[in-house]
């Protein structure tokens, strides 16, 4: 069992023997605490002409008012803890969900490049391109003099280099034919 602590202070210029199994400091702090309201009390308007016991009750009233705004103040904070603490389980869940995510796409990126490495086609390729790759052998490749414009300009001044033959269904060979 804890040891029972005495000590002696001062509370309203009266010596007073505190006791309780808190320690020393603890109860210094208590009678510092209770001068202090003594001391915020004495200085309103009206309080030394009343009685010792309305005092008495002004003082219980006054530390009892700051019991229960502290007790406010400390299950408004532990309901933002805890509600600090759901949001914080459910970022370390999507944390997690895009860790996972990412692994997924790391794998699937190593696997798109395996493949493309081995078989030498773009997976990744859109089917259209697939499409005109099958079909190039029908039109006719160009090398680096050829040019091309576009269908809905046909104006020659806007000839442009050709790099390849699926920039434009029209083609010119060489530039110098306009």
């Amino acid at each position: 069992m804890a040891q029972k602590n005495k000590v002696k202070v001062m509370i309203e210029g009266k010596m007073i023997t505190l006791g309780g199994y808190e320690s020393q400091e603890y109860l210094e702090r208590v009678a510092f605490y209770v001068n202090k309201k003594i001391g915020e009390l004495s200085e309103l308007p009206g309080y030394s002409r009343q009685t010792d016991h309305m005092k008495s009750i002004l003082l219980a009233l006054n530390i009892t008012d700051d019991y229960f705004k502290a007790k406010n103040r400390a299950e408004h904070l532990e309901t933002d803890i805890e509600e600090k603490d759901e949001n914080a389980y459910e970022i370390r869940q999507d944390l997690v969900n895009a860790q996972i995510k990412i692994q997924d796409l790391t794998a699937e990126i190593a696997a798109l490049k395996r493949r493309l490495n081995s078989d030498g086609s773009d997976p990744a390729a859109e089917p259209e391109e697939h499409a005109a790759s099958e079909h190039a052998s029908e039109v006719p490749s160009l090398s680096d003099d050829d040019y091309y414009f576009d269908e809905e300009d046909s104006e020659p001044q806007n000839i442009k280099p050709a790099k390849t033959v699926r920039q434009s269904k029209r083609y010119v060979k060489n530039r110098n034919n306009y």
